[in-house]
């Protein structure tokens, strides 16, 4: 299913891509956006770094037949982003601080998605 270089070429890439989505995330929830057009902005930039990030070094699969899966699995990350940041933004201080929280659960969630899911090898 998977191997060591791939899970150490997961949490890179996966730090990289957090890191990145995180940092447009912020940006944009600086304006007076609501919560989920920020999230849809950002996840609008972050969508085909990731595509290319994850698919071409952890999973090394970049066709393009893939990208309706990728899309599919990032939208449900879409609305468990959005329902959790609702849910706990009151409680920490605002939206930042809440994804923050969220982000590496959510980040390990995605992995799974992603190799379950959307980059899965074919059965022999």
């Amino acid at each position: 299913m998977h191997d060591k270089k791939q899970i150490f070429r997961f949490l890179f890439v996966g730090g990289l891509n957090t890191l990145f989505g995180f940092v447009v995330y912020a940006l944009f929830a600086l304006t007076p956006l609501p919560t989920w057009l920020v999230l849809i902005a950002s996840n609008i930039i972050t969508l085909s770094f990731n595509f290319v990030t994850t698919g071409g070094l952890v999973f090394r699969q970049m066709k393009l037949r893939l990208i309706p899966r990728f899309l599919l699995g990032y939208g449900l990350v879409f609305f468990i982003y959005l329902g959790m940041i609702r849910l706990l933004a009151p409680f920490v201080g605002g939206r930042i601080w809440a994804m923050a929280i969220i982000v590496l659960p959510v980040a390990i969630l995605t992995y799974f998605i992603q190799l379950l899911f959307v980059f899965r090898r074919p059965k022999d």
